[in-house]
């Protein structure tokens, strides 16, 4: 933004309407006047989006309904929120069928709020709750006609920009523009445009537009609304904030059982067990109606989670402590490659095709572990499962893969993976000895400690 030289010119947001003034005259009540959120412990926030995708089958259908809970507030003015978000899907063959959302499930995570709606990444929040969808971030000063906000976790930045075509009285309009690591891949977008209410501090509607040109090809629509506020007794939240920390510890264990579970056949009912016992142990603890609704459906839906671990566990008993199928392959470069080839080194195979969203997210990571053991005794390859060989070039290409990537077809199976993306470890005497499945925010160190314990073993001297 130009500026002059002799004085500032800002904006300073009134409820009858936008009006410049200059600095001088602002700095006094600049902090009044700054669009903040305004809330408040015990304050509940409701949440509805509805959206619809127009692609080649018909339309896909989706209801997302926000609950957002002030818990606490910290002396420097972080809030910290309970959220639940519950997402139902649908689909229908033309836009004038009616829509019945039936099943719903929902996640529960927390969040720490700035005022200005700048979200503090702690290493226990869940990144993946989109709360920018309801609470995006706010401008810093009074003059700003355009911000950012990057969630470096996420690998997303927003880009947000007051809205030219709304001035609405009392209302602060703007647009977001997200920036992810998809756009390229999938080609495509989605901005959000928001109202939000200078009296209130709230968000008060919204409305998206979403496009895609891979795989899942079309436009699609939405809107939010705000549908409720409510206030709960201030005194209670110390109580409800305890059982959310008491409920997010225990499903992190519970999560780690089961991930844990995967990888140790010989012991996964044991765990699968102590995971399920975890959950029932909180069912005495946990009064909060918010969190009691879904510890509920965690508890539901534990036998068909159970269900797939166990199956993943004795895919992974036929492999893991095992010497490597021997394979050989040909190379995206059109060299000729066999696992054999690299025995002496640690070697981390990567399944991955361009459809697995999942998989694209985690590459920035794969690719920090391919540079922190360059000149190292360690392959990263990448096993490729797209038909068309052109897509997976097209993602080497847009994200400068640093390592070899092979044509996989017919090799997941030789190592259990049916789940993607999947990381398997193997050491240099050509054992497989580890797997990682999925994605995570500290997939990075993750797989350098698993690499840097391999790498600490002494290798089987090569026979003469």
């Amino acid at each position: 933004m130009r500026r002059s030289t002799l004085a500032a010119c800002v904006v300073v947001l009134f409820s009858s309407s936008a009006r410049l003034v200059w600095a001088d005259d602002a700095n006094a009540a600049q902090n009044d006047k700054l669009p903040r959120y305004r809330l408040e412990v015990g304050q509940e926030l409701n949440y509805e989006e509805t959206s619809s995708f127009n692609y080649t089958r018909g339309f896909l259908n989706n209801r997302v309904r926000w609950k957002l809970l002030v818990v606490k507030k910290e002396q420097d003015g972080r809030l910290i929120l309970l959220v639940r978000y519950a997402r139902a899907s649908n689909q229908t063959k033309t836009a004038e069928e009616p829509v019945e959302f039936k099943r719903e499930s929902s996640r529960l995570g927390r969040i720490e709020m700035l005022p200005n709606g700048s979200i503090v990444e702690t290493p226990d929040a869940d990144i993946l709750l989109d709360v920018d969808a309801v609470l995006p971030r706010l401008p810093d000063r009074l003059d700003q006609k355009s911000w950012t906000s990057d969630q470096v976790a996420a690998g997303t930045q927003h880009v947000f920009s007051l809205d030219p075509d709304l001035g609405e009285a009392g209302k602060l309009n703007f647009v977001d523009e997200a920036h992810t690591i998809f756009d390229e891949i999938y080609l495509s977008s989605k901005t959000r445009w928001f109202s939000f209410d200078l009296e209130r501090g709230l968000v008060d509607r919204g409305r998206a537009e979403t496009t895609q040109g891979y795989g899942f090809t079309g436009k699609g629509e939405g809107k939010t609304s705000l549908a409720s506020v409510e206030k709960h007794d201030a005194s209670e939240c110390a109580g409800i904030y305890a059982q959310m920390e008491a409920y997010l510890s225990v499903k992190r264990q519970y999560d780690r059982l089961l991930t844990d579970a995967e990888k140790s056949p010989d012991h996964a009912d044991s765990m699968i067990a102590s995971a399920k016992e975890k959950l029932d142990g909180l069912k005495g603890e946990i009064t909060s109606v918010l969190i009691r609704e879904q510890l509920d459906q965690d508890l539901e839906s534990h036998e068909r989670t159970a269900k797939y671990y166990r199956e993943t566990a004795e895919r992974f008993a036929k492999v893991l402590g095992k010497p490597s199928e021997e394979w050989e392959s040909l190379a995206l470069d059109g060299t000729t490659h066999s696992i054999a080839e690299f025995r002496g080194k640690v070697v981390v195979l990567d399944f991955w095709y361009r459809g697995c969203g999942w998989c694209i997210r985690a590459m920035p990571q794969v690719k920090q572990v391919a540079a922190h053991y360059q000149d190292r005794p360690v392959a990263i390859l990448g096993m490729n499962t797209d038909r068309d060989e052109e897509n997976a070039k097209f993602v080497v290409d847009k994200l400068k893969l640093n390592y070899l990537n092979i044509k996989a077809e017919g090799l997941p199976e030789k190592y259990g993976v049916s789940g993607f993306p999947t990381l398997v470890l193997i050491d240099r005497d050509g054992v497989v000895r580890d797997v990682h499945i999925g994605w995570s925010a500290n997939l990075f160190e993750k797989l350098t400690k698993s690499i840097d314990g391999l790498l600490a073993e002494t290798p089987t001297p090569a026979a003469e």
